[in-house]
């Protein structure tokens, strides 16, 4: 980042204290040009669930909502993060952002009309942690329908742990719960 744009980042911080910081962020990713993402990215770390932030994010960022769902990873706001993300179609970052081990991209992707890339965040999700509860998550979303999606997951699971915790989380499955029950033996 140039040092010029870290100044203004600095002037930024004190300047949103008197006004909307929406439209100063704006502001900076066009002045900062090359250097917009270092700058969505203190907004986002700012302001984790700035609903501006989807503008911005749109014309900025290469894969749009990466930043803004990272700023919010610790925030209490992540889910409606998530889900506004899903709602504006930035499906590549959910599904990214579902590798971190996030069931909530999941069911936000599940939830505004994206199957197969709640199927493949859920997967991802279990990989990296395999305790993940991703079948309370979509059930919450889906109900009892919820089980044909899960279904399309099993093929994808990998290891023996995220297999196992996603058996224990099917008790109310039970055709999908044998589907990975089959998987488990198959699984060293």
């Amino acid at each position: 980042m140039r040092p010029a744009i870290a100044e203004r980042l600095e002037e930024a911080g004190k300047l949103e204290k008197a006004q909307d910081a929406g439209p100063v962020y704006a502001r900076l990713c066009v002045d900062a040009a090359q250097d917009a993402a270092a700058v969505l990215e203190v907004a986002a770390r700012r302001h984790p669930a700035a609903s501006w932030l989807l503008d911005l994010a749109e014309r900025h960022e290469t894969v749009p909502g990466t930043l803004q769902l990272r700023g919010a990873s610790t925030h209490a706001s992540f889910q409606v993060v998530a889900w506004a993300c899903a709602a504006r179609g930035f499906v590549d970052a959910l599904v990214e952002e579902g590798a971190l081990g996030r069931p909530e991209t999941a069911a936000a992707l599940l939830a505004h009309g994206h199957p197969s890339a709640a199927v493949e965040s859920a997967a991802r999700a279990l990989a990296a942690n395999p305790d993940c509860q991703v079948v309370p998550w979509l059930a919450a979303v889906e109900g009892p329908a919820a089980e044909a999606v899960i279904a399309r997951i099993v093929p994808r699971v990998r290891s023996r742990a995220a297999a196992a915790s996603l058996e224990r989380q099917l008790t109310p499955f039970p055709m999908t719960r044998r589907l990975v029950r089959a998987a488990l033996a198959g699984l060293a």
